[in-house]
């Protein structure tokens, strides 16, 4: 017995499809359903040769800009590692620059891999010997290490360690605070987790700026003239912003860069330069630069740590440009887990300066950035 007639998937002409107990047929013949195979491997081929194309000239112009950017900050870590392993710096890691240099390694690698497929496709006339020639490798070294098919697949694979590096980083580092001398009050509310690594105080000092700005992301790339994905990268602490770049941040969103600078240069691993004339300017821009990347909390939730010390008016007045007795200043400092002892320097020097503006004398050069500001 044989059912209805039924529709050829390959041909397209009717035929009367048998009965079985297993899977309905498809196709009319066997003939047919060995072209429908045929087909599909066929399309199969075309999707595979159309990816091996990688991206357009577009994309390349865009990637050659965007990696050769992070190459510049790769090489700025690492001179920042490099001069923290010269001074001995015992909060560094041992692995630190080593991890760093690797990183760099890797980015010239994948910024190499870009430039010599724009550049073919800017001269497609441009033959694998004169670039390998360029480069130092034979042609067919430099044709097999550097084709479309595997400067693409390599471009989608740090794109995915990129995603997963953001997954991985979305929280912040956090640490309890120190402990008071009375415990605080458990139906006080307390305050929030604040990140403690100075990149990452950094970028949530210029994160929380842009949330309370008028402006999105893509409009902080077009005021910066810097891309917008690079721009998340920074307010996400996934890159660390040249000075430059964080100052027009700050101006963009009606903000006073010297507030973000005690954390760019602690983020650098720069010291303060202990100037008698800013010791008092660097000393509460560094304290509102802490109150930054903690999202400005309210001054009674700082207090809740500290009850015995602070007090909503004593924290509003230091925000404001006092400067009390340092029980006040450290508690303010720790509770917005920053670090007392590298912000004790600043007091001391402010109070030094307003007894004698004379006692205090520059350091050494290399301890800090020069007078003038980074460039």
């Amino acid at each position: 017995m044989t059912s209805p007639s039924a529709i050829c998937w390959h041909c397209g002409q009717p035929y009367t499809r048998p009965k079985t107990n297993g899977r309905p047929s498809k196709y009319c013949t066997t003939t047919c359903r060995s072209a429908a195979c045929r087909a599909r491997a066929r399309g199969r081929h075309t999707q595979s040769a159309a990816a091996a194309e990688g991206p357009t000239p577009r994309q390349y112009d865009h990637a050659l800009g965007l990696f050769a950017q992070d190459l510049k900050q790769l090489a700025l870590d690492v001179e920042r590692l490099a001069a923290r392993t010269v001074g001995d710096d015992p909060d560094l890691p041992p692995l630190a620059l080593l991890e760093q240099l690797n990183h760099t390694q890797h980015g010239l690698t994948e910024l190499m891999a870009i430039a010599v497929q724009q550049t073919r496709l800017r001269h497609p006339n441009l033959s694998w010997k004169a670039i390998g020639d360029a480069l130092e490798v034979s042609a067919p070294t430099a044709r097999e290490r550097w084709s479309s098919s595997r400067t693409w697949r390599m471009l989608l694979k740090r794109e995915s360690r990129v995603q997963a590096k953001r997954r991985a980083e979305s929280v912040f580092e956090r640490r309890p605070p120190r402990t008071p001398g009375t415990a605080p009050d458990p139906t006080t509310p307390s305050t929030p987790q604040l990140p403690t690594d100075p990149t990452k105080q950094l970028s949530s000092a210029m994160s929380h700026l842009q949330r309370s700005s008028a402006h999105s992301i893509r409009d902080l790339a077009e005021i910066t003239q810097v891309s917008p994905s690079y721009i998340s990268r920074v307010l996400s602490g996934e890159r660390l912003p040249t000075w430059r770049l964080t100052e027009a941040l700050a101006q963009a969103c009606d903000c006073d860069p010297a507030n973000l600078l005690p954390l760019w240069e602690a983020a650098r691993g720069l010291r303060p330069r202990l100037l008698p004339q800013s010791a008092e300017a660097e000393l509460h821009a560094a304290i509102n630069g802490l109150y930054l990347a903690a999202s400005r909390p309210a001054p009674s939730r700082l207090c809740a740590l500290y009850p015995n010390t602070l007090t909503t008016q004593g924290i509003t007045a230091l925000l404001d440009g006092d400067t009390p007795d340092w029980p006040v200043v450290q508690d303010v400092v720790d509770a917005l887990h920053g670090r007392p002892q590298e912000v004790r320097p600043l007091w001391e020097a402010t109070n030094a300066a307003r007894r004698n503006p004379d006692a205090l004398t520059p350091l050494a050069p290399g301890h800090g950035l020069p007078t003038a500001g980074p460039a």
